[in-house]
């Protein structure tokens, strides 16, 4: 039965009013609306973050962003020009937060324009995307009334740490006064020229310091020569300290009055560098590889065990090594430690939304008994710790000796700690040779503080790329795996009293991995290397036997029936061996097959499911 024609005219006009109210909904939203988000994502991450807040609600000047994108970005790149869209519509929402303190400019030059110029002045880079084009700019200058900064090109695959990038911008631009940082190292932190004509590369971690800090580095030999007046309280906000090792007499004088005059330290001492044995080889012979308290550990109320570092069954990082044919082996290093959630002191503001630190080697702090200072571990391994002698490690180590010499241990191990509050001198006593002035101690000279404050980590390895970062191809920026460099950073911003980007780091970090896969992972390996190791041992002790039946003269025919025994009992130690690694590779592949397509069929099978109960429910509404 055909429908009235009324009502279909009805059903017309309903139809054609929707469309129009959806339109005008749309074109209202879109202006009404603009810079209004709903961001659903766990950890807010498309929200500003409150450090970005806290810069923008306090910019003490004007400050002028002018973002530089040619209009042939579009045909060049489509994928460039959305991420130039993306960047537009955050740097709105910048402006919207920061008010007219913020000033917002878009610039896009033309070939041999005076745009291009100054485009070209201001120091941004113009690619030619297609072969024999004009060049492409998508840049960023920044301008305020004291400083000029400029970020060249704006690169997509660095999009994760856009927000650090313009905050860092704004705050520099805002406050040109940077903190300043004095280190102190024995190891090559920005890079050197080794012996033999190997190039250093400065360590990212250092040059990520640079990048927010004003680091002035100080050689040992400079501060012995200057004493306290190179490290003046009064200029220095932090003093960052790695691997004290044959300080000069003055040179420890100067940095203990810098503490007892209020200054703030980060201190980085190692039992066993490896950072030191991998780029001063030549030197670690002699004993570069280690550093000490010295006489700053009464001093401070602390101590580092000699000779010892940390251990951990629980925590042993995965690292790949090659067998005799050439393939790789998964193993747990012992003293190679991932420190989450539960190695740390969660309330310190140091680990705000930091994800797992790696260590190597680290050592193990102590308070002194009787200490007139307050000892707060930081980092430390879980209540299975156990010591393990630096002599078992070098000159090389065998993860898997390590791993079969040590079961878990029972205690706590502390591998960073804060220390604060009452502290004398640690040449209260007693000058050092070379310090006295005519026989009288040097003027101002302290012999005790109310206000002790410095960290001390027992690890110079925390700083060392290949324990945190991962290099990429040439050309494409390092990625991070570990929150090595951002903890530093929130530890030098908290010592220092700056602005702390903590939580833009993280999230720059950009990664978010299948952390249950990382832990099934690591315990398999764990159970099932106690299995390997055994069976490794096994072949190794089956192999020296075959060796000397074959070595029996004669030929008798007792050692070519123990000579084909042993080649069966190897041939089947191999198999257990293959098996073993086979169910290790097999219990990681399952689980994340599982939470991979649980990823991806979460949310349809939950759209059908409130699909199917919308459609049940209007059918038994019509019954």
């Amino acid at each position: 039965m055909r429908r009235p024609l009324r009502h279909r005219l009805t059903g017309l006009a309903a139809l054609v009013l929707a469309l129009a109210a959806t339109v005008g909904v749309n074109l209202w939203a879109d202006g009404a609306l603009r810079g209004y988000r709903l961001d659903l994502s766990e950890d807010r991450r498309h929200a500003l973050e409150t450090a970005t807040r806290a810069v923008l609600g306090n910019l003490s000047q004007p400050v002028t962003l002018r973002l530089v994108v040619s209009d042939r970005i579009a045909a060049a790149s489509p994928a460039l020009a959305g991420y130039a869209r993306r960047v537009e519509a955050r740097l709105e929402d910048y402006a919207a937060a920061a008010g007219d303190r913020l000033i917002l400019q878009r610039e896009a030059p033309e070939p041999f324009s005076d745009a291009e110029d100054r485009a070209v002045q201001d120091g941004l880079l113009g690619l030619p995307l297609a072969k024999g084009g004009d060049p492409v700019y998508f840049g960023l200058v920044g301008s305020s009334a004291a400083d000029h900064v400029a970020i060249p090109f704006l690169r997509p695959e660095e999009e994760p740490a856009l927000d650090l990038q313009l905050t860092r911008m704004i705050a520099r631009l805002a406050s040109p006064d940077r903190r300043q940082v004095a280190v102190v190292s024995t190891l090559p932190l920005g890079g050197a020229l080794a012996f033999g004509g190997r190039v250093l590369p400065a360590f990212t971690a250092y040059r990520d310091m640079q990048k927010d800090f004003d680091v002035k580095p100080i050689a040992i030999n400079d501060l012995a020569a200057k004493g306290t007046a190179a490290l003046d309280p009064a200029v220095i906000d932090v003093l960052l300290l790695v691997h004290p090792r044959d300080l000069p007499p003055a040179a420890q004088y100067a940095i203990d009055q810098f503490l007892m005059a209020g200054g703030r330290a980060l201190v980085l001492v190692d039992p066993l560098s490896e950072a030191a044995a991998e780029r001063l080889p030549e030197q670690a012979a002699r004993g570069a590889s280690f550093s000490a308290l010295g006489a700053f550990g009464p001093s401070w109320g602390l101590t580092l065990d000699i000779g010892r570092v940390a251990g951990d069954r629980d925590l042993a990082s995965s690292i790949t090594v090659r067998r005799d044919d050439g393939r790789p082996l998964q193993l747990q290093h012992l003293v190679w430690l991932t420190l989450g959630e539960a190695n740390r002191d969660a309330a310190d503001p140091a680990f705000a939304g930091l994800g797992p630190i790696t260590v190597g080697t680290a050592g193990i702090l102590r308070p002194l008994m009787g200490a007139s200072t307050q000892f707060s571990p930081l980092l430390f391994t879980g209540d299975h710790g156990t010591p393990v002698d630096v002599d078992e490690i070098v000159p090389r180590t065998d993860p898997q000796k390590l791993w079969a010499a040590h079961p878990s241990g029972n205690e706590r191990l502390v591998l960073a700690a804060r220390v604060n509050g009452h502290a004398r001198s640690a040449f209260a006593d007693q000058l050092p040779d070379g310090v006295a002035v005519d026989g009288a101690p040097p003027p101002g000279r302290k012999l005790e503080t109310e206000t002790l404050n410095l960290v001390v980590i027992a690890d110079t390895d925390i700083l060392d790329d290949r324990f945190w970062v991962a290099r990429g191809q040439p050309g494409q920026p390092a990625r991070a795996f570990a929150a090595n460099g951002d903890f530093l950073l929130a530890l030098l911003e908290e010592l220092s009293g700056t602005q702390d980007l903590s939580a833009l780091r993280n999230r720059a970090a950009g990664a978010r991995p299948f952390t249950r896969i990382a832990e099934i992972g690591r315990a398999a390996a764990a159970r099932l290397q106690d299995s390997e190791t055994a069976l490794t041992e096994r072949l190794a002790r089956f192999q020296r036997d075959m060796a000397a039946a074959q070595g029996a003269e004669g030929g008798a025919e007792p050692s070519r029936q123990a000579i084909e025994d042993l080649r069966g009992k190897i041939v089947g130690t191999r198999q257990e061996l293959r098996e073993v690694r086979q169910q290790l590779r097999q219990d990681v592949e399952t689980i994340e097959r599982r939470l991979i397509w649980l990823n991806l069929a979460a949310i349809p099978i939950l759209i059908m499911i409130l699909m199917s109960s919308v459609t049940v429910s209007r059918i038994f509404r019509k019954i």
